[in-house]
């Protein structure tokens, strides 16, 4: 569940925004790979 409304807040402050970009990608891949362990257990 993402919260538009908050990465808006967050995206800002943490400048550059290509590092939060790479952080964010890394982390979608990271649950991604998360779900699809739980989904085969």
């Amino acid at each position: 569940m993402e919260n538009p409304v908050l990465f808006q807040e967050i995206e800002p402050a943490v400048a550059p925004a290509d590092g939060w970009r790479t952080a964010d990608a890394g982390l979608r891949i990271v649950i991604a790979l998360g779900s699809i362990v739980l989904l085969a257990t």
